[in-house]
């Protein structure tokens, strides 16, 4: 009885067609956990008063997988300085004052939390607007270096006249329907007065 060689060439192909009798590497990634940590980004650690910035959050489960989808609820650890959309954490600074100036940007996903500190700064730009007998804010914070702009409203006159102090600018004569700018490179209380309207006055309050 004659027996046909095979091969070994020709059997190590076949096996390889075949999968070498070994399946394959059917290895799935695994499913995501729960929401196991939260941790809040912001642009910058600093917001002016007046300006608004996105928060982000990155979401892990305790195997630190990445949950992309997951649902972020978004609030403000002191809504008097800061506002915050629930839905998007873009938040807005609309308050500041020396020493009351900083508020946490608050993600929130099925009840676990995470939370980065914001700091609110005075703007480097404001105006001021003039009513027949009031500035509108009557108190407005700056940091040094920055610019107050006087709105005068046509129709009626104003000026503004500061009272004396290290580091105040020039004072403003009559004008109306006008803006005219003041800049304020000194640290201090500056208060200023419409001698035109008794009773109208306001401050500005530098701060470094």
């Amino acid at each position: 009885m004659l027996r046909s060689a095979i091969p070994c060439s020709a059997l190590l192909v076949a096996l390889a067609a075949c999968g070498g009798g070994g399946g394959g590497d059917s290895t799935a990634p695994p499913t995501p956990g729960p929401a196991a940590s939260v941790t809040v980004t912001l642009p910058a650690a600093t917001l002016a008063l007046g300006d608004s910035a996105r928060a982000t959050a990155t979401v892990k489960d305790a195997r630190g997988t990445t949950l992309p989808n997951a649902v972020v609820t978004w609030s403000s650890s002191a809504r008097s300085l800061l506002t915050i959309n629930p839905t998007t954490g873009v938040a807005k600074a609309i308050n500041f004052a020396p020493g009351f100036d900083t508020a946490s940007v608050v993600a929130t996903v099925s009840g676990l939390t995470g939370a980065s500190r914001l700091t609110i700064r005075p703007p480097t730009a404001a105006t001021i607007g003039l009513l027949p007998n009031a500035f509108i804010p009557p108190q407005q914070y700056l940091v040094v270096g920055g610019t107050l702009t006087f709105d005068f409203p046509p129709g009626i006159q104003h000026n503004v006249i500061f009272v004396k102090a290290p580091g105040v600018p020039n004072d403003i004569l009559p004008a109306q329907n006008t803006k005219i700018t003041r800049t304020f490179g000194t640290a201090g209380t500056f208060h200023y007065d419409c001698t035109i309207h008794p009773g109208m006055s306001a401050d500005v309050i530098v701060v470094p």
